[in-house]
């Protein structure tokens, strides 16, 4: 005999007790909306994001994912109860599947409130959180405008690794642990962790993205009358919905709230699109820079232009300095040394004193009176003799005359080229520059102003340069240096805290809105920002559930490093913040820790606040009622069937006895195992033919000492499972 056929006979579906992970068990998931399984019915429960994801599973939409669907802001998805709320289910499955310490855990989700459950494997945490997770879709249904964000914290590897990675170092004797990275969590690094899963779906939906602009879906039903189907309609509690036109909304909100949520985008935006999505938020929330700090901003950029302006007019409206051309006088026998005179007066040094006429040239040679004429002109025309009359004395000095001359003019330096004379030029005028202002007493007045404007216009721009280029970006590496030291949870890079804090306006750069330093008040005022924001969509708290601490590879079941990752957040101010409620679904490991622990600690933590379970422990009578309702989740809709588990086994076991075996699994997972592995006995020694449909107290019997055999081993951890 198979199982199968078996269960077959009996009228079940499937195997209701094969299920170990509730994450993974349809047969679970039917349980929480109390529907039971369908003949027609292709799959366990109706895919929702995937083929094995259901509401409030990990697979679901979470915050951290762009919104499947969006709705008109501030429409009701489904209408009020009239009265009182009353019970959220009443389907007798699902309430026969919570643990008895459920509502305890749960609360009111109108106000929101802490817990600390501590479990051994295989209690029923996860199976907890699922339904924790259906409790505010629910709630959600029923309550548009006091609506709950879940945020489902059962998978803490990516945190873990990329905290790991940033504390992680070097030393002489290797590099350090990861318990050596966890004795440095803080509870900052959780706070920023939750605001890195929140805080980027707000932005995509405000930003609006390609799921942005997705069909409108229809209202899920109300929650009247038969409830099957509506209940396995309802849309995922960690979805964020912010209607149709968040952009419009938020514009039209205070504007403290717009701010609040432009500090949240630039801190906790996701790490591949947060650099470059601040300043379109910022234009999208219509938040405008200060006055002052635009007008500093535009001066820094143009503020050339105008002693530019200044500079070109200046030079249109110079005028040319012309040279006088120099003129020599002529020069006579009588005088030959005029010429040198003047030559030596144009160079600045003392005239030469006039000779004595020379004597009178013997006869027969040529006369020395010759008149020399010398000329010079700008362009530098050489020198005419004519002769002098015979009877005029002197023409010994003619020769001396010209020969003076000659030397005068071999002694005059040249020209100066055009290259060597305008910088001759420049340099006159530098020599000159107290005349530019006025200072010299001297100088055209308007030229003065023209000048002073310049300079002045030139020096405003190149403060403002400097401000812009250096004193403001020396200041904004500080500070997105200290946001990439604080926030050690998201993988964004410095430059990309750089470049977003730079799109923020100048006075809000502070630590008043931005995370510069480790201060947990800062952190958790965070929070009251995102709930402000959320306000304004109907969202009235928060829900934060954390789950499988241990799993994590950097974890890996180590009590030390599972206390060094949860004891920062057992503190009161983080666990009764208004409108939040944090669940800690924590292993037994570290309730025998947290017994250890000193009464400061307990006064710090105010663990009687907290809605404490000590340990989540199940009796055989209500592992019993939890196989039972499975059972009953399997069943066909027609034909015979087992109305109960204990119709499976003979009638000397009766329901005592079954209550019995189960007392000793204690967990819900082992209780499973226990049932699951009596089918397959039974099956195994009996043969379809037979017509042996019951299991017998003696296949009971001996399981149950396996399995308890299996249990010991366990606790002293010489088996795996």
């Amino acid at each position: 005999m198979t199982p199968a056929t078996f269960l077959q006979h009996w009228g079940i579906a499937e195997n209701p007790f094969r299920g170990e992970e509730a994450r993974h068990d349809p047969v679970f998931a039917r349980l929480v909306t109390g529907a039971p399984r369908t003949s027609d019915s292709p799959a366990p429960w109706p895919p929702r994001g995937g083929p094995s994801a259901a509401p409030g599973s990990s697979a679901a939409a979470s915050p951290d994912d762009p919104p499947t669907a969006a709705r008109t802001a501030g429409q009701p998805t489904a209408a009020r109860t009239a009265g009182q709320p009353g019970p959220l289910f009443d389907a007798p499955l699902s309430r026969a599947a919570e643990h008895a310490e459920f509502e305890k855990v749960v609360g009111d989700f109108l106000r929101p409130a802490s817990a600390v459950v501590f479990g051994e494997k295989g209690s029923g945490k996860t199976a907890m959180r699922l339904q924790i997770a259906h409790h505010a879709a629910v709630h959600n249904a029923r309550f548009a405008d006091a609506r709950v964000l879940l945020i489902a914290a059962d998978d803490l590897t990516p945190v873990l690794e990329r905290l790991h990675g940033r504390l992680k170092r070097t030393t002489r004797k290797g590099e350090t642990t990861p318990s050596d990275s966890f004795r440095q969590i803080r509870l900052v690094d959780h706070v920023d962790a939750l605001l890195l899963r929140i805080v980027p779906a707000v932005v995509d939906q405000v930003l609006g993205g390609a799921d942005a602009a997705s069909p409108v879906p229809p209202d899920p039903p109300t929650l009247h009358g038969p409830r099957s189907a509506a209940l396995a309609q309802l849309p995922s509690a960690e979805h964020l919905d912010l209607g149709a036109e968040p952009k419009r909304v938020l514009r039209k909100a205070d504007p403290q709230v717009r701010r609040d949520l432009l500090a949240l985008a630039t801190a906790y935006d996701r790490p591949e699109h947060g650099a470059g999505r601040t300043r379109a938020l910022r234009w999208a929330l219509g938040i405008r820079r200060p006055i002052v700090e635009r007008i500093q901003t535009t001066l820094a950029y143009v503020g050339w232009l105008p002693p530019l302006a200044i500079a070109a007019f200046l030079a249109w409206t110079a005028k040319p300095v012309a040279q006088p051309p120099l003129v020599l006088p002529s020069v006579t026998s009588p005088a030959p040394a005029v010429v040198a005179a003047s030559m030596a007066e144009r160079a600045g040094e003392p005239a030469v004193p006039e000779a004595a006429p020379a004597p009178a040239a013997p006869a027969g040679q040529p006369s020395a009176g010759t008149s020399v004429t010398a000329t010079a002109t700008g362009s530098g025309a050489p020198a005419t003799a004519e002769p002098a009359p015979a009877n005029e004395p002197g023409g010994a000095g003619t020769a001396v005359g010209t020969a003076a001359g000659g030397a005068a003019r071999r002694s005059e330096p040249a020209a100066p080229s055009g290259t060597a004379r305008s910088l001759q030029s420049l340099l006159e005028g530098l020599r000159s520059w107290p005349e530019w202002f006025g200072l010299s007493g001297a100088g055209d007045t308007r030229t003065v102003a023209w000048v002073t404007a310049f300079v002045g216009t030139l020096l405003v721009w190149i403060l403002f340069l400097a401000k812009l280029a250096w004193t403001d970006r020396f200041r904004l590496g500080r500070q997105s240096a200290r946001l990439y030291r604080q926030i050690r949870v998201s993988g964004r890079s410095e430059q990309s805290f750089f470049q977003a804090v730079r799109a923020l306006p100048a006075d809000m750069r502070s630590s008043t809105w931005l995370p510069l330093n480790d201060s947990e008040d800062q952190r958790l005022r965070g929070f009251e920002r995102i709930r402000r924001v959320l306000r304004l969509f109907g969202y009235a708290g928060i829900v934060v559930v954390f789950d499988r601490i241990d799993e994590p590879p950097l974890v890996a079941g180590d009590p030390d490093r599972m206390k060094f990752i949860v004891w920062p957040m057992l503190t009161a101010k983080f666990l009764q913040q208004e409108g939040v409620g944090i669940k800690l679904l924590l292993p037994i490991e570290l309730r025998h820790m947290l017994f250890r622990e000193s009464a400061a600690f307990f006064q710090q933590a105010r663990m009687d606040k907290q809605n404490l379970v000590e340990q989540l422990g199940w009796s055989g009578s209500t592992l019993f009622d939890l196989c039972n309702a499975r059972l009953k989740a399997c069943r066909l809709p027609d034909g015979p069937h087992a109305e109960s588990l204990a119709d499976l086994f003979d009638q000397d076991v009766g329901r005592e006895g079954l209550v019995a075996a189960l007392e000793t699994m204690r967990q819900p997972r082992d209780a499973f195992k226990l049932m699951y592995h009596c089918i397959a006995e039974h099956c195994s020694q009996a043969s379809s033919e037979q017509g042996k449909w019951r299991i017998s107290k003696a296949t009971l019997e001996a399981v149950t000492k396996l399995q308890t055999e299996r249990l010991r081993q366990l606790a002293l951890g010489i088996r795996p499972a």
